[in-house]
């Protein structure tokens, strides 16, 4: 499964403060606070080789290194996740298995982000997390 990276990043950001940054109370913070923290975070430490070689930044990481070989995708079937509500239902039918109500796992759902973003966040995601987002747009739509 890929999930949209916008909201993976997102999911990344509260595991990485939760467990790393535990200082911060990044889960209760309003949601400019929690922006300012973010981008501190990608403008300064989080980087494709933290990314890869700091276990503090794992969560981080891109999906198509789970996926892909250098350019060679070496999984058979990859289901993309748009929407975690919508989506598991394809992965149950894909499975051939009855679906089964699950409570979210992603800390990140439901949490108050702006709708559109943050500018300087979503510039750094969508450069970050370029292979993700044409690896996601060359699926087919579920």
């Amino acid at each position: 499964m890929v999930r949209d990276p916008l909201s993976r990043f997102y999911s990344s950001c509260f595991e990485h403060f939760r467990n790393f940054r535990p200082d911060t109370g990044f889960h209760a913070l309003s949601v400019n606070a929690r922006i300012r923290l973010v981008r501190q975070l990608v403008e300064g430490d989080l980087t494709s080789a933290t990314a890869r070689g700091d276990v503090r930044y794992v969560h981080f990481s891109l999906q198509t290194w789970f996926t892909h070989l250098g350019e060679r995708r070496m999984a058979r079937h990859i289901v993309p996740v748009r929407s975690e509500n919508d989506d598991f239902a394809e992965v149950y039918r894909l499975l051939g298995v009855p679906p089964v109500a699950m409570p979210p796992l992603n800390r990140a759902v439901g949490a108050a982000w702006p709708a559109d973003g943050d500018p300087v966040i979503n510039k750094f995601v969508r450069s970050f997390y370029a292979a993700d987002y044409a690896l996601l747009d060359s699926l087919p739509k579920v």
